[in-house]
Formats: C-alpha cells, sequence, structure tokens
C-alpha cells in the first residue's frame, strides 16, 4: 500500500467513525489535501481492488473499510 493510499484509508475509517457515513471524494480530496480528484479515485478503486475498503458502483458514499483495512491503519 502506498502512502497516499494508506492516509486516505485512514481517513475514510475516522470519517465514517465520526459522521456515520462515508465521505464524498470531494471531502477526501479535500481532507487529504490532494490536488487531482482522479487521484482520489484511482486510490480508492485501488484499495477496493486489494480488499481494504468495499464500494458500492454508482452509488453515492458507499465506502466501507473492510476488516483487512481496518488491520492496516
Amino acid at each position: 500500500m502506498t502512502p497516499r493510499q494508506h492516509q486516505i484509508l485512514k481517513f475514510v475509517n475516522e470519517y465514517i467513525t465520526v459522521n456515520r457515513h462515508s465521505p464524498s471524494y470531494k471531502q477526501i480530496q479535500e481532507g487529504c489535501q490532494i490536488n487531482s480528484y482522479n487521484s482520489v479515485s484511482q486510490c480508492v478503486n485501488s484499495l477496493d481492488r486489494r480488499g481494504y475498503i468495499t464500494k458500492v458502483p454508482y452509488a453515492k458514499r458507499s465506502l466501507r473499510v473492510t476488516e483487512q483495512g481496518r488491520n492496516e491503519i
């Protein structure tokens, strides 16, 4: 896992803990101070493929941190 992916995973986990729903990609971009929306999308997709998070395609705020993801934080 890259440092950026770890940063996003940690941010998503903390956001869900506090707000009871997942952040939007824009909120991840701002919260992690990432310049490119596309970078957020690529990192989230990679985390999903690797099993650290799950997401429902075409659904808003559908990110969930898996047990494997929690173990990496």
